[in-house]
């Protein structure tokens, strides 16, 4: 796997998913988020901290 500054050069989500997650608001984004595992997952895979 290609490495940019030792992480992977691919994110584990795709801009067109993240996009789709935005979109959504209130009750429904949360099921959206939690359909990728919750913000911790979603974190991990854009190689990110929830905090910072």
């Amino acid at each position: 796997m290609a490495t940019i500054d030792g992480r992977p050069a691919q994110y584990g989500i795709t801009l067109k998913q993240l996009r789709e997650l935005m979109e959504h608001r209130g009750r429904e984004g949360v099921g959206k988020i939690s359909g990728h595992g919750g913000v911790q997952e979603i974190c991990k895979k854009l190689y990110t901290s929830p905090s910072d």
